[in-house]
């Protein structure tokens, strides 16, 4: 007879990631990073690989590490071909966040890691990410690679801040309802609501608004206007504002 000691426990699955990074040396360097970590199957390649691995094959992605250029083309076409969306992604860039990335209608991405940044705050980003547990709504809440919520984030739906995001891109009513799958009326209908939760007076608010988050010139909603009418960055956001209330 086998003692307790000797029973077999069921192993824990590994996580399964998959590095889609354009730059060979990079991704070279990125895949050798995750594959110290253990208990850990690594991945990489483009679209064909993806679908090989996830189709054919039947393997669950926990993670996607991808490129922020292209990730939402990305994943566009992995849904449009059916093919299993990753569990939670995790957006690589250089510089800048990629702040409409964290809202694309396949959820929220865990998190971006700064290729400018040291390799050991990378490598401890990477490790973050791929251990994470990331609950019950995409979001890796005590990991410190992912943006934190403003107070207007706290504020709009999960879908009004998708609308919210575009509109800071300077992207228009009908290409947003096309993006999405709705009508324009649904679109406006949105943008109501949006204006209404954020005390914004007009079309102009909503856009000054949406840029001003876009640059994170606030933080706290209801000081948004006051603060671009009297503050330092004022003409700074309004010749940005200017400039995407084009499309918007």
């Amino acid at each position: 007879m086998k003692s307790h000691q000797d029973t077999p426990t069921e192993a824990q699955a590994p996580t399964v990631v998959f590095v889609r990074m354009l730059n060979a040396i990079l991704r070279r360097g990125v895949v050798q990073t995750v594959e110290r970590i253990p208990n850990t199957l690594v991945h990489a390649g483009c679209f064909a690989e993806y679908r090989q691995l996830s189709g054919m094959q039947r393997t669950t992605i926990d993670l996607l590490v991808t490129d922020a250029f292209g990730a939402e083309a990305f994943l566009d076409r992995l849904d449009r071909q059916r093919c299993s969306i990753p569990k939670r992604t995790l957006l690589v860039a250089i510089g800048k966040p990629p702040l409409i990335m964290h809202h694309y209608r396949h959820g929220p991405a865990c998190g971006w890691v700064d290729l400018d940044q040291p390799s050991e705050r990378i490598e401890s980003a990477l490790m973050k990410s791929v251990t994470c547990d990331h609950g019950r709504d995409f979001r890796c809440q005590g990991c410190f690679i992912r943006r934190p919520e403003s107070a207007l984030e706290q504020h709009l739906s999960p879908k009004e801040l998708a609308i919210f995001a575009m509109i800071s891109e300077g992207i228009g009513p009908d290409e947003i309802a096309n993006k999405l799958g709705v009508s324009t009326k649904t679109i406006e209908t949105h943008r109501a609501r949006i204006k209404n939760k954020l005390g914004l007076r007009n079309r102009q608010d909503l856009v000054v608004a949406a840029v001003a988050w876009r640059l994170g010139l606030f933080e706290k909603t209801t000081h948004l206007i006051s603060m671009l009418r009297e503050g330092d960055d004022a003409s700074d956001v309004r010749a940005n504002a200017d400039l995407t209330a084009i499309g918007s």
